[in-house]
C-alpha cells in the first residue's frame, strides 16, 4: 500500500468513527511530536466527491486532529473499501488502543444501523459474544440529557450502561436521579452502586445491609463476607501493609 501526503483540511472523520473527542488526549503534544519526529503511522482514508472535502478518515482521527492543530501535512494510505471492510480496519487498529466502552457502544450501534446487520453478525464483526454486544448497544439507548450531565463517559462500563437505561425507563424521578448522580457515574460507579444511589434519592431513604457487608455511611461497599472469607470490592484501593497493621492491632487486643 502506497503512503501519500494529503492536506488534513481536505479530510473529514468517517461517520462511523468510534473514538470520541474526550479520549483524544492532548493532540497538541502529538502535533509537536509529529513536527519533530515525523508521522510514524499513516491514517487510512477513502476518497470522497464532495467539494473541498476529498477524503474521509477511516482510522487515525487523533493524528488528523493533531495535524490540523499544527497545520501539518497528513500521511495517509488511500483505500477503496466497503463499510464492512472499513469497520474491520478501525476495529483492528483500535485493538492496541484504550477505547472506552462508551465509544465502542456508540460506534457499534451506528455500525448496526448503517450496515443493517443483526446483533449476531455485529458480534462476529467485532469479535465478541452476542451478550456483550447487547450490553454495548445500551449506550445509544440512554437519553442524551443523562450523558450531557455525565460529560465524560470514559469510565462507564457496558454493564453500568444497561443499569442506567433500565432505571431511566422506570419513571421521570429515576431519570432525574441519574442526572443528580452524574458525577458518580463519571467516576465509574458500578451497577449496584448506581442502583443504590438512585433508589436512595427516589425512595428518600437509605437501603440497609446486613453485617455481612462492610460499607460507609454514604453506601460505598468496601468488602463483604462470603463463606467465612472476606472479599474486597474490585474498586477498593488497599494498602496491604497498613491493613495488616490494623489487623494485628485488632487480634492483639
Amino acid at each position: 500500500m502506497q503512503v501519500v501526503t494529503i492536506d488534513p483540511r481536505e479530510c473529514i472523520r468517517w461517520k462511523l468513527a468510534d473514538r470520541n473527542s474526550f479520549e483524544f488526549g492532548d493532540t497538541n503534544l502529538l502535533a509537536e511530536d509529529i513536527r519533530r519526529n515525523g508521522q510514524i503511522e499513516p491514517v487510512f482514508v477513502r476518497k470522497l466527491n464532495s467539494g473541498k472535502i476529498k477524503y474521509e478518515v477511516i482510522a487515525g482521527s487523533r493524528r488528523l486532529q493533531a495535524c490540523l492543530n499544527a497545520n501539518l501535512s497528513l500521511k495517509a494510505i488511500i483505500t477503496d473499501i466497503s463499510d464492512i471492510e472499513a469497520a474491520i480496519i478501525q476495529i483492528k487498529e483500535n485493538e492496541n488502543l484504550t477505547i472506552s466502552e462508551y465509544s465502542k457502544g456508540i460506534s457499534y450501534s451506528k455500525l448496526q444501523k448503517e450496515l443493517n446487520i443483526s446483533q449476531t453478525k455485529l458480534a462476529e464483526l467485532v469479535g465478541c459474544t452476542r451478550h456483550k454486544i447487547i450490553s454495548y448497544l445500551y449506550f445509544s439507548k440512554i437519553d442524551q440529557s443523562i450523558w450531557n450531565a455525565v460529560a465524560n463517559m470514559s469510565k462507564v462500563s457496558a454493564k453500568s450502561a444497561e443499569t442506567i437505561y433500565l432505571l431511566s425507563k422506570k419513571s421521570k424521578q429515576h431519570k432525574e436521579a441519574l442526572i443528580d448522580i452524574a458525577e458518580e457515574i463519571k467516576k465509574g460507579a458500578g451497577s449496584r452502586r448506581i442502583e443504590r444511589l438512585v433508589n436512595n434519592i427516589v425512595l428518600g431513604e437509605k437501603q440497609t445491609y446486613s453485617d455481612e457487608t462492610i460499607q460507609s455511611s454514604d453506601g460505598t461497599i468496601f468488602a463483604s463476607w462470603k463463606n467465612d472469607k472476606l472479599q474486597f470490592s474490585k474498586n477498593s484501593s488497599i494498602d496491604r501493609k497498613e491493613l495488616s497493621k490494623h489487623l494485628l492491632d485488632f487480634f492483639v487486643k
